[in-house]
């Protein structure tokens, strides 16, 4: 059976995570925990929002499509809502881009696999998205999750002196 949805869809997720990708090869010699003060608003630092990535994407699709988890013991810290951690808290960032890069290898992998019949299919992780709970609709988000972020990567590197377009 084609799957020139799934592709598509991957090739989608893939695309946005090459442009984070391109952002983060920006970001040596910095002070990746640095947080920035803007009015009376802390940002988030780029270490914090490389380790939220990881977790979106594990929770979205290798949870939410494929039922299955990395769950490494620091995604939790990192889940939509939660305050930011302290750094000594954080995993290494080199640990922290290893799951980066392992989530997004998988999660594209899985996606390849789907039919359109799967995609219809209600997701594991019981979001929905208006009306629609389907895992094309979490594979849609995940995109836009990965997009929003990478433009965090953007500012902040603005905020850190890097000219990066």
């Amino acid at each position: 059976m084609q799957k020139i949805e799934a592709n598509t869809l991957a090739d989608m997720l893939e695309s946005s995570r090459q442009l984070s990708r391109y952002y983060l090869s920006f970001t040596a010699e910095l002070d990746l925990d640095r947080r920035f003060m803007v009015h009376d608003f802390h940002t988030n630092s780029i270490h914090w929002i490389v380790a939220h990535m990881a977790w979106a994407q594990d929770f979205l699709i290798l949870k939410g499509v494929g039922n299955k988890s990395m769950d490494l013991p620091w995604f939790e810290a990192f889940r939509i809502g939660k305050e930011s951690p302290e750094t000594e808290h954080y995993p290494p960032y080199a640990e922290t881009l290893d799951a980066f890069n392992n989530v997004h290898t998988a999660s594209i992998e899985l996606i390849r696999t789907l039919t359109s019949e799967q995609l219809d299919m209600a997701n594991h992780s019981e979001l929905s998205f208006g009306p629609d709970n389907t895992k094309r609709a979490v594979i849609r988000h995940a995109i836009r999750h990965e997009s929003m972020h990478c433009g965090h990567l953007s500012w902040l590197l603005r905020m850190h002196g890097r000219k990066v377009i």
